[in-house]
């Protein structure tokens, strides 16, 4: 599975942490020191009025480019991933990440984008049976490091080809057809033919 980032705190939560603190102490003094455990709400007191407070000493990290994949609509976990990078003249792997037991997947850390250059997430079937060979996210033009963006959710689970048979040699013109994947009613095919 990917990393555990839940007790990391990101630069923005620690930016908005501290200036929390500061808004405090300059409201006024505290009568009792303001500390607390896990799970705990504090109550700092200003003069004769009470004040509650929740601190959440668990934060979570920001999501980076991020997504959710799924198989028949499920949740798909352990799900290897890419993160292609296009510097404008050639592409290659920046990062790699697994989905979780949610299907859920981040890449996080990841450097803002200039221009001419792209990110785009991107699966390839490593021999499962029932799943698409090869899936990929929009791609990203614009993208500022920190910044959490939604790439895409995609689910794996195959197209059924429906005629011709499969692997039968045939001649134009001929039609084909598959079974559309009810559960992803917004998808949009594309056939391509390679020589």
């Amino acid at each position: 599975m990917g990393k555990d980032y839940t007790n990391r705190l990101g630069a923005r939560q620690v930016y908005h942490y501290l200036l929390l603190l500061v808004i405090l102490v300059l409201l006024g003094s505290l009568n009792r020191p303001l500390t607390t455990q896990a799970g705990e709400i504090p109550q700092p007191v200003f003069g004769n009025h009470s004040i509650l407070l929740p601190l959440i000493l668990k934060w979570s990290p920001g999501k980076g480019i991020y997504g959710q994949v799924t198989v028949d609509g499920a949740p798909a976990a352990g799900v290897g991933l890419l993160l292609k990078f296009f510097d404008g003249f050639s592409g290659y792997t920046y990062a790699n990440t697994t989905t979780d037991a949610n299907g859920l997947y981040s890449f996080t850390g990841v450097p803002s984008l200039k221009s001419g250059q792209n990110y785009y997430v991107w699966y390839e079937n490593p021999g499962d049976t029932g799943r698409l060979a090869y899936w990929s996210t929009r791609t990203l033009v614009s993208y500022t490091a920190g910044s959490d963006v939604q790439t895409g959710d995609f689910d794996l689970a195959e197209i059924p080809l429906v005629a011709p048979p499969a692997k039968a040699e045939v001649k134009p013109p001929s039609w084909f057809q598959w079974t559309r994947r009810s559960f992803t009613a917004l998808d949009n095919y594309n056939f391509v033919v390679g020589v």
